[in-house]
């Protein structure tokens, strides 16, 4: 099975990767949707017993995404941020960490609805914030699917299909949506929730499962 999947969406190449990402070769940019950086601390800041460390195991995906593919440009798709409880301390010193490591790194966040209730990014961060639908060029980007004249990258609907089990049982597995002017990626983050995908005429769908990429009509026979 393969690690990526190179597919044309548009006039454009793209490569769906296993961990929930997309590379977009002609723009040397990675792609993603969906990070909910700082939703644990979130919860616990709410008084819920929710372990430690998403963020921290995220940005360290994101760093090792980045070696993979040698991106000079990093566009997250809406919802970098859970909330505003989630810029706690903890949250704070991880960025600031990881950004120190990536100085050069452009980074472009298309606001979506989390970021609006969570507030502008710190300045130290130096994340440029966008409204959708931001133009780039032979693609739009965009936090919510919409319809409009041009091919569209968006999030936000946390993308799963359902896939079998040898028990008959089923798991919700992460995939990429591909309609034919609409791509929509899964939720990077690992402390997100998903929803349920259906195969439909001209739809293509990868399921992500961390590692491997696989087209649905494989992942179906599992």
């Amino acid at each position: 099975m393969p690690l990526s999947q190179e597919i044309i969406f548009g006039s454009e190449t793209l490569v769906l990767l296993g961990d929930r990402a997309l590379h977009w070769p002609a723009r040397n940019t990675l792609v993603l949707a969906d990070v909910h950086l700082g939703k644990d601390a979130s919860f616990r800041a709410a008084g819920l017993p929710v372990p430690a460390g998403n963020s921290v195991k995220d940005l360290a995906r994101i760093e090792k995404l980045l070696r993979a593919t040698c991106a000079a440009r990093l566009v997250v798709l809406g919802d970098l941020v859970h909330s505003r409880a989630s810029h706690q301390p903890e949250l704070a010193e991880a960025f600031a960490n990881w950004r120190a490591a990536h100085r050069q790194l452009e980074i472009q966040l298309v606001r979506g609805n989390h970021d609006r209730r969570a507030g502008a990014t710190p300045a130290e961060w130096n994340i440029a914030e966008v409204a959708e639908p931001f133009d780039d060029g032979p693609l739009l980007l965009s936090h919510y699917p919409q319809t409009g004249g041009k091919p569209l990258l968006c999030g936000h609907v946390h993308p799963t299909f359902a896939v079998r089990d040898f028990d008959r049982s089923f798991a919700a597995i992460p995939c990429f949506v591909v309609d034919p002017l609409q791509l929509i990626l899964p939720a990077f983050g690992s402390f997100t929730g998903g929803c349920k995908m259906s195969v439909e005429p001209g739809r293509r769908m990868f399921t992500a499962t961390g590692k491997l990429v696989i087209p649905v009509g494989l992942a179906g026979r599992t």
